[in-house]
């Protein structure tokens, strides 16, 4: 039994295999941009509290500049990376 799930699961490792890898290259690119953008954002929220004296609106861009950050949304999708890997990890055992 465990020789036909192996037979069956065979031509998936490696299309799981190249789609981490393509997974790993789109996170860091777009982890590289969400920086960017996260400084844009920081320097209108710092503009918004110096110069316009919007203090609900700046903490609100605030906000978006921190689920930009490291610790937003590349966090979750390195998680998610990484409970792929753990998956591929465990149909490769098998």
């Amino acid at each position: 039994m465990r020789y036909i799930i192996k037979i069956l699961l065979f031509p998936i490792t490696p299309i799981f295999s190249l789609f981490i890898i393509i997974l790993k290259l789109l996170l860091g690119l777009g982890t590289k941009i969400l920086f960017l953008i996260l400084l844009i954002t920081f320097l209108g929220a710092i503009g918004e509290f110096l110069i316009a004296k919007e203090y609900v609106f700046g903490l609100w861009v605030l906000l978006i500049a921190f689920l930009l950050s490291q610790y937003g949304i590349p966090l979750v999708g390195a998680t998610i990376l990484g409970v792929l890997e753990i998956i591929r990890d465990r149909i490769k055992e098998i």
